[in-house]
């Protein structure tokens, strides 16, 4: 039996968004940890909580990582979720600023 599906918006009492915050950035570290270990990547993630408090994960350096993604300028996928359309978009970022997108569904 799987687990009902959660409506998608800000929760109201603190407390509860509080441990939803502290379980869910648990969850989102440990998928981050184990595709750094089964796929042999380098991942940095940075999460602010809502009274700008910084957490991070990276899977080496997170100052190497990060001054990779600074100097990298080959064309890549860019994830953006948007908060009214839940549905990604990927977005190939060409050379000469021009960008093809195409609907990407998680």
């Amino acid at each position: 039996m799987g687990r009902k599906k959660i409506q998608i918006t800000r929760i109201m009492d603190e407390r509860n968004r509080q441990v939803t915050f502290t379980k869910r950035k648990f969850g989102l570290m440990k998928k981050a940890y184990e595709l750094s270990v089964l796929c042999d990547c380098e991942i940095a993630l940075i999460i602010f909580n809502s009274s700008n408090k910084l957490f991070q994960y990276a899977s080496t350096d997170m100052d190497k990582v990060l001054l990779k993604y600074t100097e990298y300028n080959e064309p890549h996928e860019k994830v953006v979720l948007h908060i009214h359309d839940l549905k990604g978009r990927i977005q190939l970022n060409l050379p000469r600023g021009k960008a093809q997108s195409r609907p990407h569904y998680s």
